[in-house]
Formats: structure tokens, sequence, C-alpha cells
């Protein structure tokens, strides 16, 4: 019966073999992430080179690192991110939580001078450790293929600005500043503003774009993920701007955003 049941298994091995993504290019994949983990724990480690005995452990496993990366493949193989917001493709919510995951990891175990962990407190934030977060975002939702193509248009990215939105009456969480020079089509820098007064305690418990944060480092990235469809509209997009369908649209088949929600509102009002 062992031998029976051994042959049928290596039967539907052999027979699902042409349905599955080429194991050399999951392989591949799967080597890509312990890359770019700064910091490798023994458990990390385990996590890269343990094989579990069941072959079709493996493949599950497989499977699921292809499809990490599947939307940046969908992404970059567009020529004009704008494009995005009229194709059929949509980042399932519980996946954009797990890119979200991997890039809360690798800024907790970041240098000390881009650090950011979960529980940040508001004094943590500084220029460096934004501009970082916001990279690791176009890094892995845009496979490092939206900042660097600004760049080479010629555009500055400037280092955010930090600071207490006293003059703003509807207090956002952060802004995207565009300047623009006389009979230049394309902007000539873009900054991102960021509100302290929107990180404090309140940040762990909030809806930010439909989205129920699981912590302040969570809020952050989904507010920077927000900004960073700015940046393309401003770029790309240029008759487009604001929170209309386009950014609705972006927002939602890329960064797993209700489809229309742009906002944040804080579930704990006694902060």
């Amino acid at each position: 019966m062992l031998n029976l049941q051994s042959s049928f298994e290596h039967f539907v091995w052999e027979a699902t073999k042409s349905l599955r993504p080429p194991r050399l290019y999951r392989r591949e994949l799967m080597v890509m992430e312990s890359e770019n983990e700064v910091e490798q724990t023994p458990a990390h480690r385990h996590r890269c080179t343990s094989v579990p005995e069941d072959p079709f452990d493996i493949e599950t496993q497989q499977e699921k690192e292809f499809s990490k990366h599947d939307h940046v493949r969908v992404i970059k193989s567009i020529h004009n991110p704008c494009s995005l917001a009229r194709s059929n493709h949509i980042t399932d919510p519980q996946h954009a939580a797990e890119v979200r995951d991997l890039i809360m990891n690798e800024l907790s175990f970041s240098s000390v001078e881009k650090r950011l962990t979960r529980d940040f407190q508001k004094d943590d934030l500084t220029s460096q450790r934004i501009m970082h977060a916001f990279e690791l975002l176009d890094k892995h939702f845009y496979g490092s293929s939206i900042l660097s193509t600004i760049k080479k248009k010629g555009i500055e990215i400037a280092e955010p600005k930090i600071y207490a939105f006293v003059q703003e009456k509807l207090q956002p969480s952060m802004k995207t500043v565009c300047y623009s020079k006389i009979g230049q089509f394309l902007p000539s820098k873009l900054e991102l503003h960021l509100n302290l007064n929107r990180f404090g305690d309140s940040a762990q418990s909030r809806v930010t774009n439909g989205i129920i944060v699981r912590n302040k480092l969570d809020s952050l990235l989904i507010t920077l993920s927000h900004e960073l469809v700015h940046f393309i509209l401003y770029v790309w997009c240029r008759n487009k701007q604001g929170h209309g369908e386009t950014f609705k649209k972006l927002n939602h088949s890329i960064h797993g955003a209700d489809k229309d929600a742009f906002g944040y509102y804080d579930l704990n009002s006694d902060h």
C-alpha cells in the first residue's frame, strides 16, 4: 500500500509540473527576499534554508513567494503607471498588508539612522527615516521603478519636511507639495510634508484609505503609499490631480486601499 501511495504521489507530481511556474525563477525570488534582509536571525535563516519533507508543501510555499512578487512584474510591464487605473489588475488587501509587513520588518532591522519600529514615537520621525520608508514602498510595490524614473526626468525629490500643521484647518496626516516653473510641463520638485499632529498615540487606532491600521508604522506606510500615488499623478497624469477616480483606482489597484476612500479617521476620539 505504501508503494502504491508513493507511486501515485509521484504520478501527480509529474503530471502537474507543467502547471507550476519554473522552479528556478521561484527559487531566485526566495533568495532575493533573504538577501534583502539586512540582518538574519537564526529563525530567519531557518525559514530561508530549511526544506519541508513533503514536496507538496514545498510547492505551496514557493507558489506564495511567486505571488508576492507577481504584482511588481505587472506594474513594471506597464510603461505609464496611469494606465494601471484602467487595467484589471487588483492588489488583494491581504497581499498589500503582507507587503507592508515585509517593509516593516526591513525598517526594524535598518541601520540606526534609518530605523523605525512599529510603535515609534513622534521624536523618532526624521527626514531620512521617512524617505527610507518611502523608498521601500517604491521597492516592494513598484520594483523601485517610480522614484528613480522621476529623478531621471530631472525632477528633484526633496527631503521630507516634518512639522505640526498649525495653520491647516483640515489637519491632513501628510501632503505632497509640487513646485513648477513657468512654461514647464513637468514639476521641478516634489516634497513630502508630514504633520506631527497626526502621528501621536492616535495613529495606532485609525482607519486610513479604508484600511484599519495595525500599528503606528502601518499607519505611516499607508499614508506614504497615498502620497506615492500623488507623485505618480504629478508626473504621469498631470490632468488628473486631487482625489478623483484616477487616484482612487490607482490606490486601490496597487496598494489595496478601499476603492472609494482616500481620507482617514481616528477610531479613538479621546486622543
